[in-house]
Order: structure tokens, then C-alpha cells, then sequence
């Protein structure tokens, strides 16, 4: 039999982590549809994101097989030794990268490659959203001044980019200057999804609303808030996701606490990524006014549940009202997202019935798109120049 391409993924969190957000979803569906066809090899930490305390199930520093790759965790202490051993010893095809700021799991593997301190092999790197205007005005200067640097010594000479769309495509062209070489790949969605349930009923003057993300700026919970705080009705709005930023979480406390008796909200903590689906099937509308998305797992698992989404224009995820599916709306215009809260607050049982048909029939759209899988496939191709 012959052996397979080898695929090394550096990366900081993966499973059983779920706090990091979409690119543990990414890089596990990505594994899931090529692992027929490729051998994967994921370095990692053995923390979660935020959290102090090992996965207590898992032995660390030392090769485990599982979800179909191979997975080496490293311990918290001894993870730039770690990195470095394993991208001297282990052998491997292709450099898989998902961040472009990652010190130890991005940056640290191209510059042993710069230094010839590990062997050369094509690299792939999907920066996940981090060069969005958004993104990089988050620590300006010091990305700035890493970029500026790793032009000028050549650290991303014959590197390829994955875009997840084409609004991220102009993005990485955008940041990394026009000589990049930039290849649109969408992000996939779960093999063998479930099929959401139809039986939700709505009461007109009543809704149930969620946010499921990583608490921080980006995401732009205090928006929404603000944008729920003047309905009428009876609104139910729960909050999902880890606290990262415990600042900005302390100020959208103050905002809930001054909301009138007619919005309850409730913060419900983080959730594994198994549980969203099932999460977010519970709910009529799953609301998400992101400073920017490179994809936005979170909205694609909205629509695989049957929840129609109300969300900026700074995803991928453009034109929804052309769909029937949701909102995808400028921040710049706060009175549309309270417009588009006040239909949904208002709908039936009948008019919300087919409000969810329509978003599920948009998901099987997803699920069946032979194009996302046929773009992966080239990526990988383009890069190992078969």
C-alpha cells in the first residue's frame, strides 16, 4: 500500500478543547473529510484555552491516536521543546498553519524553517480572520511591526494563503502585499450533519434569542445588548461562550443589569462544541453582530441547527435576506438590527415555521456543496505541486 502525504497542523488548541472557538471546528471537519486521503499530524497544547488544569484523560508528550490523526499533546512547561523536537524528528509532507500571530505555533515553526533548523516543506497558513481591519487594529502596533519584520527577512516567501471566502481573500492581499500568493479554500461543514428539528413553536410577542462566541470585543456582545434593550415583548436572551475578556464582560454586566424586566438574560457559560447544535436548535434566532468573521463557524452551525441568524456584514455570510434566512446587516446602522428583532419578536408560529424551513434548506445547501470539498482538495494539490 502507499504510503500517505503526510499533513503537520501546529496548533494551540484542539479537541477535547472547545473554548478557542471556530478553528478547533475548522481544522476537525478539514481532518475529518481528507483523512481517507492524508495522514494528519497535530501538534498541540494540553490546556484549553483560559484554563489552568491538563485534560485529565489524556497522556501528554508522547504520539495518541485519534479522530481518525495522530495528536501529540505537549505539556504546558515544555512546549517550545516540544515544537521544536517534534518538527526536527517527526517526518511530514506539508506544514499546515492556522494563525499567523501564534508565537510558538505559527511563528516559531517558519522561522526553524527560515534558520534550515528543520527540513523545508511547503506551508499552508489560514490566518482564521486575523488579517481583517478588525483584527489587526487589536494590537496594532506590534502586529504591524511582526509583519513589517517577517516581509523584510522573507518569512513568508513561497507560503500559500487560505481564504475562507472572497472577502478574505482581498484581506491576506490587503496585509500581506499584492505578491501573495492567496487561494480561496471555504471552510467545511461536518460530514453526516443531523437534520434539525421542525417543531418550534413561536408565539407572536415572545422570542428566544442566543449568542454563542467567545466573550471579547470582536465579538460584539455589548452591541448586541444594546440593541435588545428597547423591544417590546417578552425577550429571552441567553449567552454562551467563554469570558476572555474580563473588562469588557464587566461592561456588558453593567448593561444587563439596567435592562427592563421585559428582557431576561442569562449567561449560561461555555459549552462544548458537540453541544451546539443542540443548543442552538432550542432557539429562534441565533444573534451575532461580529466586528468580523474569517468564517464563522458558530453562524454556519446556526443554520445546520435550523436557526435563522441576524449578523453584521463583516462575514461571509452576505445577502441573507435575499435567502430567507436572516439579516446580515452594517453596524454602522444600529435601527436595521432592532428593525429586524422587531420581525422576528412579532412572528407566529406559521410565519416562523417557514422562516426555519427556509434556513434548513439553506443548510443542506451547505452540506451538500461538492465546490467546498473540491477547493480543499486543490489547495492541498497546489501546495504539494501534484
Amino acid at each position: 500500500m502507499e504510503a500517505k502525504t503526510v499533513i503537520m497542523v501546529p496548533m494551540q488548541y484542539y479537541k477535547p478543547g472547545y473554548r478557542a472557538g471556530g478553528s478547533i471546528r475548522t481544522v476537525s471537519n478539514f481532518i475529518e473529510h481528507f483523512h481517507v486521503d492524508y495522514q494528519f499530524k497535530i501538534i498541540t497544547s494540553n490546556v484549553d484555552l483560559g484554563e489552568s488544569t491538563a485534560y485529565s484523560s489524556i497522556t501528554p508528550n508522547v504520539w495518541l491516536e485519534r479522530d481518525g490523526c495522530g495528536i501529540y499533546y505537549a505539556a504546558r512547561k515544555s512546549q517550545f521543546f516540544s515544537m521544536v523536537k517534534q518538527l526536527r524528528v517527526s517526518d511530514y509532507h506539508l506544514l499546515y498553519l492556522n494563525s499567523v500571530f501564534s508565537p510558538l505555533y505559527s511563528i516559531l515553526p517558519l522561522l526553524l524553517m527560515k534558520a534550515g533548523l528543520v527540513a523545508y516543506c511547503p506551508v499552508i497558513i489560514a490566518p482564521r480572520g486575523e488579517c481583517s481591519r478588525e483584527a489587526l487594529s487589536m494590537k496594532r502596533w506590534k502586529k504591524s511591526l511582526f509583519i513589517a519584520f517577517a516581509r523584510r527577512i522573507g518569512l513568508f516567501k513561497h507560503v500559500i494563503w487560505q481564504a475562507s471566502s472572497v472577502y478574505e481573500r482581498d484581506e491576506i492581499s490587503r496585509c500581506m502585499g499584492g505578491g501573495a500568493s492567496v487561494t480561496v479554500a471555504h471552510d467545511l461543514p461536518p460530514m453526516g450533519s443531523e437534520e434539525p428539528s421542525l417543531s418550534i413553536s413561536k408565539e407572536m410577542g415572545r422570542i428566544k434569542i442566543v449568542f454563542i462566541s467567545r466573550i471579547v470585543i470582536m465579538k460584539n456582545l455589548h452591541y448586541a445588548l444594546e440593541c435588545l434593550s428597547e423591544l417590546q415583548g417578552a425577550v429571552q436572551f441567553d449567552i454562551y461562550g467563554p469570558v476572555e475578556d474580563m473588562k469588557y464582560w464587566r461592561g456588558c454586566q453593567s448593561l444587563i443589569e439596567k435592562m427592563p424586566p421585559n428582557i431576561a438574560i442569562t449567561y449560561k457559560g461555555a459549552i462544548p462544541n458537540s453541544e451546539v447544535p443542540s443548543v442552538l436548535a432550542k432557539y429562534h434566532l441565533f444573534f451575532l453582530p461580529t466586528l468580523g468573521e474569517g468564517y464563522g463557524h458558530a453562524i454556519q452551525e446556526a443554520f445546520l441547527s435550523g436557526c435563522p441568524v441576524l449578523i453584521s456584514d463583516r462575514t461571509p455570510w452576505r445577502n441573507l435576506q435575499e435567502y430567507g434566512v436572516g439579516w446580515s446587516l452594517p453596524l454602522e446602522d444600529q435601527e436595521a438590527f432592532k428593525k429586524a428583532l422587531t420581525i422576528c419578536l412579532s412572528m407566529d408560529t406559521s410565519s416562523y415555521v417557514q422562516f426555519r424551513n427556509q434556513t434548513i434548506e439553506y443548510a443542506r445547501s451547505i452540506v451538500d456543496s461538492a465546490a467546498s470539498i473540491d477547493e480543499n482538495k486543490k489547495l492541498l494539490q497546489l501546495a504539494l505541486g501534484s
